[in-house]
């Protein structure tokens, strides 16, 4: 890596799991002393998390982001409807929370044994050089420090460089892990406490601080493969959020959240990446934005699975599938379901399925694989796609799911090509990216077909017109985003200055107020105003934006607005109106 810096053909690196580097501060220092121009770190950050204080980073490769906005526009008010849903589907599921806990216990006890047996190893030779703790024993340990690290709700805690953050987290993991075994001695955790504090004897302090280190260093794989790899492929509510660094347990986000950790970013990070889909997702960008339509949907989703029941039945064996896969398989189905040949869409869910079953292991595992479920499992499948009932039933939800979903896509293209932040297009993304979980995110990228499409649209990216992109969103037409990504692009290159500006939140008013995310990238008496709509299937059963309004800054009441996807101008004024604009996002710029 020395050697490509110093022959300068190296733009940035890309750190993959930080977290699982002994001492991801050290590392980054001296990565960063070899001279590299960027250093991101793909870094799993918890809700309300940031990245650590003093990392010579430009940020985080952009999970954070595809979690934000996913939050933004997943409609919260249908929490209950899709917990009452969820409880009939998996009765005995736990909530979020216990299902991570009993997750990363899962693979402490299996894929991870031998290395909490180490470090369990570690912390009693610690132990044994204190009179106080010697008489605790190596079991008592190994099950503490089971306790503590399954119910840390965060990959690591980064004691070293987050003092009173990170103790403050450990005080409170400790705490619970107390709670949940109150019945029993709390010496383990005292220990575990004390260690990972360095309220040990001056003798013991190096090896507490090594231990300290490992210990973090562990936490961070049991995370990965007991959240990403287990818990999100067993809580199934909105199975959407279940992503790579999501919360599943929250459904929705507030606009003040979402302006709040923009504001925050840039700031902080003004060159971090913003991601909407990785090769780790677990669905491309569009499925996913499909899929959170069903919250706003979800009157219509009840209505759906009570008439696909005896459907599912026919299909059924004694053995299963177990409820929780199949709403799982449910959620994607409708997702994907299009006209047409649907002999590749059998193929595509059957991998998915036989996939998201292994990782969830209660039923088959890579390790333990139970091939009748497996086969079982697969039958019902193809046979629920191939029922002529199932296209006589699924089609006209799946029709609105493709609808709304496609305002969604559209709406997260332009937040993550105009928030702060450097957007990271995945290869293939700049048409629907209608993909699942790898290997099917994986495949080959038609890019001479991209190259072609994206030629056909230069005429109207140089000289945009309402009718012109009307009809492509009216159309549904992929080529929309495309061209929303090729113009936001070409827009950020000929302003990089209001790309890099000041994020200003403007707040709407009226009726519809919190259907419109509003902000503004500000460079001195320059602005580019972005208004972009959430929640779509909703606005429209309230019959539209009614009198809803976004108040400008009295500064920019006498700016002529040019709106950049459409070529439109919109005249001065104190407030732009979502409802007299051309489309369901707008871009506009200031003289």
């Amino acid at each position: 890596l020395a050697d490509l810096i110093r022959l300068d053909v190296v733009d940035g690196v890309r750190i993959d799991h930080v977290d699982g580097l002994y001492d991801p501060f050290g590392y980054l220092a001296a990565l960063r002393a070899l001279g590299p121009r960027q250093v991101w770190v793909e870094k799993i950050l918890a809700p309300g998390e940031l990245l650590p204080e003093g990392w010579p980073v430009e940020g985080s490769t952009g999970y954070d982001f595809m979690h934000e906005v996913t939050a933004l526009l997943t409609y919260p008010g249908s929490r209950r409807a899709l917990d009452r849903l969820w409880r009939r589907a998996a009765p005995d599921a736990p909530g979020w929370r216990e299902e991570a806990y009993r997750s990363k216990q899962v693979v402490m006890q299996t894929v991870l044994s031998g290395d909490l047996t180490g470090l369990a190893h570690e912390l009693d030779r610690i132990a044994e050089r204190d009179y106080h703790t010697r008489d605790v024993t190596f079991e008592a340990l190994r099950e503490a420090l089971a306790d503590v690290i399954a119910g840390l709700q965060r990959y690591r805690t980064y004691l070293a460089h987050d003092g009173e953050g990170g103790a403050a987290l450990l005080r409170e993991t400790l705490e619970a892990a107390r709670r949940r075994r109150a019945a029993g001695d709390p010496t383990p955790y005292d220990i575990i406490e004390r260690v990972l504090l360095g309220a040990v004897r001056e003798d013991l302090r190096a090896d507490a601080a090594h231990w300290a280190h490992r210990f973090e260093q562990y936490c961070a794989p049991v995370a990965a493969k007991g959240v990403e790899d287990t818990a999100c492929y067993r809580y199934l509510r909105l199975a959407a959020v279940n992503e790579v660094g999501g919360d599943p347990a929250t459904i929705g986000m507030g606009l003040q959240a979402f302006h709040e950790r923009g504001r925050a970013r840039g700031a902080r990070h003004p060159r971090t990446l913003l991601a909407t889909s990785t090769h780790d997702a677990k669905r491309g960008e569009d499925t996913r934005m499909r899929m959170i339509a069903l919250a706003e949907l979800a009157d219509d989703w009840r209505r759906l699975l009570a008439q696909l029941r005896p459907v599912l039945r026919r299909h059924r064996r004694r053995r299963g599938p177990s409820r929780a896969d199949e709403y799982l398989f449910l959620q994607t189905l409708a997702a994907l379901w299009e006209d047409g040949d649907r002999s590749g869409l059998a193929d595509r869910l059957a991998a998915y399925m036989l996939k998201a079953a292994r990782e969830a292991k209660l039923h088959t595992s890579w390790l333990h694989a139970d091939p009748s479920y497996e086969e079982m499992l697969e039958r019902f499948v193809r046979g629920v796609i191939a029922d002529a009932r199932t296209a006589s039933i699924l089609h006209p939800f799946a029709a609105l799911l493709a609808r709304y979903g496609f305002l969604n896509s559209i709406t997260q293209t332009v937040l993550r090509l105009t928030a702060p932040g450097i957007p990271d297009v995945y290869q293939g993304s700049e048409l629907l990216t209608l993909t699942l979980v790898d290997p099917d995110n994986r495949v080959a990228v038609d890019f001479e077909r991209r190259e072609q499409l994206l030629e056909s649209l230069e005429p109207l990216l140089a000289e945009p017109t309402v009718e012109g992109v009307r009809a492509m969103a009216e159309a549904r037409d992929e080529r929309l985003k495309l061209y929303v990504t090729a113009a936001l692009l070409r827009l950020r290159a000929a302003h990089p200055h209001l790309a890099a500006g000041t994020y200003l939140p403007l707040a709407a008013e009226g009726t519809a107020a919190d259907h419109a995310v509003a902000y503004a990238r500000v460079d001195g008496p320059s602005a580019l105003l972005v208004i972009a709509t959430r929640f779509p299937a909703v606005l429209e059963r309230m019959e539209g934006w009614g009198d809803t309004s976004v108040p400008l800054p009295e500064a920019w009441a006498d700016h002529t607005w040019r709106e950049t996807l459409t070529g439109a101008e919109v005249a001065p004024g104190d407030a732009i109106r979502p409802a007299a604009l051309a489309l369901p996002w707008a871009v506009l710029l200031s003289p």
